[in-house]
């Protein structure tokens, strides 16, 4: 029975095989995009704490260099 079955046999573990390295890969890949991801986030939140300082400070001296009378009452 198993000389009948030995060349499906063989094939259907071929196949296995491949998919289990593929899965392997693909886990690698979503590994590697989560840590894209994140670096992104973390580099956006920088970006934007850095926005947000600068325009503080543009706001705090009128967007001309020179500290406004109503100091940071503006809106």
């Amino acid at each position: 029975m198993f000389r009948a079955l030995a060349r499906y046999l063989h094939e259907e573990r071929e196949l296995l095989g491949h998919l289990v390295r593929m899965n392997d890969a693909l886990a690698r890949r979503c590994d590697e995009l989560a840590r894209t991801v994140a670096d992104r986030q973390v580099a956006d939140a920088e970006n934007q704490a850095h926005l947000a300082a600068w325009l503080q400070a543009k706001l705090s001296t009128g967007g001309n260099g020179i500290p406004s009378p109503e100091g940071d009452a503006r809106s």
